[in-house]
């Protein structure tokens, strides 16, 4: 059985959250241009296997901006107990 936190399911959110970046970032494409069938052929899955993962190309998008959002809250919350400016925490936060 294929559950959500074996490896496998890993790799293939991840080879889907890479497709979804190379249309955006790579070929300049917004995100209501990108069609699963082009996510899929980049990934090298089956629409159903995308499916099993997603609802649909936002629900990516919105995983991803949850999963940096995340990581940005925990930067900038262990940068103020350890900075020494808001100075360097600003720039921290560009860097990010």
């Amino acid at each position: 059985m294929n559950k959500k936190n074996n490896q496998r399911a890993k790799d293939t959110d991840e080879r889907i959250i890479r497709a979804v970046h190379q249309k955006i970032v790579a070929e300049h494409k917004s995100v209501s241009k990108i069609t699963v069938r082009e996510i899929c052929e980049e990934a090298g899955i089956n629409r159903s296997t995308f499916y099993a993962h997603y609802m649909d190309i936002y629900d990516v998008v919105e995983k991803v901006e949850k999963q940096m959002s995340k990581m940005l809250t925990s930067s900038i919350l262990e940068l103020v107990d350890h900075a020494s400016s808001v100075n360097s925490i600003f720039e921290q936060v560009f860097a990010f």
